[in-house]
């Protein structure tokens, strides 16, 4: 997984400017074996090359605080 470190911190960013403001930050690879699992700043901007042929990948995301989210995020719920 490719992360932008830092991009938690600018708050809510639309999609078609992700990869635009993604390049003001430095861009670090975070490498996996199968079976890994990882823990992250959810609104980090992040990106994945697709699953190699024949392969699935499967991502379970829970997302908990004590504290209200910063830079004018809300919690959307289910």
């Amino acid at each position: 997984m490719l992360i932008a470190a830092g991009s938690h911190r600018i708050g809510r960013v639309p999609a078609a400017r992700a990869a635009e403001l993604a390049a003001g930050f430095p861009v670090h690879a975070c490498l996996a074996e199968a079976g890994d699992g990882w823990i992250y700043h959810t609104p980090i901007l992040h990106a994945s090359d697709a699953a190699r042929p024949g392969r699935r990948r499967r991502v379970l995301q829970v997302d908990y605080t004590g504290q209200d989210l910063p830079a004018g995020l809300e919690w959307l719920g289910i």
